[in-house]
């Protein structure tokens, strides 16, 4: 995993923890302290929304960094291409020449990408590694946009690459942006000039700024 996303998967673990210790009704010293939720890409958005549904009071803010919370009708013939192509022989290497297409900044400031992709097609040809993500890409939204209203009073940041080819124009990462802003009552988004799907990599410094300015405003006690 590259070194700037590092604080994201942290916060991430812990709002998984955090959903667990909520469903399971057993609050850890953990449970108790100020969240952050910080959702990168597709994350594991239905855990996350969930638990800042369930525990309003003990969440103080919402990142959200070219998160997917809505289904998005694919082109057709696009599912079933994607399906075809996501198989235990073609599927890693197809999937790790998307990844690397996802970093859109040129010349490329990651400068372990090319190693870590010959890492992700390794990792992708272990058992059950390319099912994973192939359930993941067609995994349902709905039920996170159907939980959206349950924490529209969290403050939220909202975090796009403004080169995100996962959200292909003519709508585009603003318009995506812009839909999801309308869906919080304090809010801001910022999109970052240049960057793809990972903005939090390739511009690691100013979405870190961005971050940080967003937890100035927000009282943690």
């Amino acid at each position: 995993m590259f070194g700037p996303t590092k604080f994201l998967a942290v916060a991430q673990q812990r709002n998984l923890k955090l959903a667990f210790d909520v469903l399971t009704g057993e609050p850890s010293s953990e449970s108790e302290a100020p969240i952050l939720v910080c959702i990168p890409s597709l994350g594991d958005t239905k855990s996350e929304f969930w638990a800042a549904a369930e525990r309003p009071s003990q969440i103080k803010g919402i990142v959200l960094v070219d998160a997917f919370v809505r289904d998005h009708p694919m082109p057709f013939g696009v599912p079933t291409l994607l399906r075809s192509l996501l198989n235990r022989w073609t599927g890693p290497s197809f999937w790790a020449t998307y990844y690397k297409s996802l970093y859109t900044i040129q010349p490329s400031p990651v400068s372990d990408l090319k190693d870590y992709c010959k890492t992700l097609k390794v990792n992708l040809k272990e058992s059950g590694r390319i099912e994973a993500v192939r359930e993941q890409i067609f995994a349902s939204k709905a039920n996170c946009e159907a939980r959206l209203p349950a924490i529209r009073s969290l403050p939220a940041l909202v975090i796009f690459g403004d080169k995100d080819p996962d959200f292909p124009q003519p709508k585009g990462p603003e318009t995506e942006a812009q839909w999801i802003q309308s869906k919080f009552e304090t809010v801001r988004h910022v999109m970052i000039e240049g960057a793809g799907h990972y903005p939090q990599v390739e511009s690691a410094a100013v979405v870190a700024n961005h971050i940080l300015e967003f937890l100035s405003t927000l009282r943690i006690a």
